[in-house]
């Protein structure tokens, strides 16, 4: 009978035992589950950001050939009207010029 008692305790300690491994291993795989789903995600996440990496350095080098851009046209322009002012001196002294001859065929 004792025998007979100890084998039915050690049989519902078995059944506990197999129940609460059963549990353990749901967990273990639930567990699982959500840690690859958070690594999916997490990859997700790293992609986006190497892709906002690039368009930043993408931007960047954009803004440095504008830069170069406005340089050399802002250089053009300055060369322009310089020469502009060369050519309104030059028209003022034919101006000028021209009106001596005038006041000395008049005078």
């Amino acid at each position: 009978d004792s025998v007979q008692a100890e084998m039915d305790g050690l049989t519902k300690q078995i059944t506990i035992n197999r129940a609460r491994l059963q549990r353990s291993k749901q967990e273990a795989s639930e567990a699982q589950s959500r840690a690859d789903l958070l690594a999916g995600e997490l990859r997700e996440v790293h992609r986006q950001m190497e892709e906002r990496q690039r368009e930043a350095k993408d931007a960047q080098q954009q803004a440095v050939r504008f830069e170069a851009k406005a340089m050399k046209a802002s250089e053009r322009l300055r060369k322009r009207n310089a020469e502009g002012d060369e050519v309104q001196r030059e028209a003022e002294r034919w101006h000028e010029e021209a009106q001596r001859l005038l006041r000395m065929r008049n005078g």
